[in-house]
């Protein structure tokens, strides 16, 4: 059940993770990214046209899980000073790539540090293993799929190397496991249309195992190819208008944990988006406002309570 309350919030709009975890949590959350230092498989494919590996890598992926855990607590701490839980945010490369024994000790290693509640691991469609699925599933993991689009074209564009029928298995035997997913998807790819992008969205309203939702602004970060080749990649006043278009029909139930891709520094700063993710919020705060935009509007699946606005 989403807050009550008055003023304008995103909150008041869209199903957010954040609200989602402070209520079952207690308190406010942070993801705490942990790495294991394992390239990505797809590396050895040519590699996403728009992966930017030092966006994602943190500085400190040769210390073990727990120096890793107590370097990010401590500094979030210091900036956030009120009560705080934790979730091990295991989404470096492709964690469904790397040996169960080594994720299963790391597993091991996070949930028993006394700060995090929970455990959260990235992987491909791909790279989505039984084996893997087993691991996940023994520590209570929540499993984000980088399944970006539907539509095989786009995956091939973007250099994916794998299939959407890839997506497809792999949710069927993340669902046949238990295990609660939420996946990735990318807004903005080239020769989608706003039709396209609905296809895909209707598609994540059909699976119930699908229970929230990554969006993310293709950007063409320098050092990229997609930063040397000629595709035309919306700005950001173009995104927040697709981001208008799409939200309604994405069903309420599904929660939302990312809107935007993240902040971006000026030695990586991409060709069609610069700026900060808290200006590009509030620009989309008020567009929401502005016309009347409510998550699943549009969508026929319905079960969450709103305020009264």
């Amino acid at each position: 059940m989403l807050p009550n309350g008055s003023g304008k919030r995103l909150e008041y709009k869209l199903n957010l993770w954040s609200e989602w975890a402070k209520q079952h949590y207690g308190s406010k959350v942070f993801k705490v990214g942990v790495s294991l230092n394992s390239a990505c498989p797809n590396r050895a494919e040519g590699g996403c046209i728009f992966c930017l590996q030092d966006t994602f890598t943190p500085e400190y992926k040769h210390q073990s899980t727990t120096e890793q855990l107590n370097t990010s607590i401590d500094r979030i701490k210091r900036g956030v000073r009120r009560d705080l839980k934790f979730i091990a945010y295991f989404q470096d490369e492709t964690m469904g790539a790397i040996p169960t024994e080594k994720l299963e000790s790391a597993f091991k290693e996070a949930i028993q540090h006394p700060e995090i509640v929970g455990l959260i691991v990235s992987t491909r469609p791909d790279y989505c293993s039984d084996e893997f699925l087993d691991v996940v599933s023994r520590y209570n993991a929540f499993l984000e799929l980088g399944m970006q689009t539907i539509h095989n074209e786009s995956l091939t564009l973007l250099n994916r190397n794998h299939s959407h029928n890839d997506t497809v298995d792999a949710l069927k035997r993340i669902e046949n496991k238990g295990i609660m997913a939420g996946v990735h998807l990318i807004v903005g790819i080239p020769n989608e249309s706003i039709n396209d992008i609905l296809e895909t969205i209707r598609y994540v309203n059909s699976k119930p195992v699908i229970t929230d939702v990554k969006l993310h602004n293709l950007v063409a970060f320098k050092g990229t190819k997609l930063a040397i080749s000629n595709y035309t990649l919306p700005n950001i006043n173009e995104y927040i208008q697709i981001l208008i278009k799409i939200i309604p029909y994405l069903a309420e139930n599904k929660t939302i944990s990312r809107l935007f891709t993240s902040n971006l520094s000026q030695s990586q700063i991409a060709l069609n988006i610069q700026g900060e993710k808290k200006l590009w919020l509030n620009q989309l705060l008020q567009e929401i406002y502005t016309k009347n935009i409510l998550q699943g509007l549009q969508s026929s699946i319905v079960n969450i309570s709103r305020p009264n606005l």
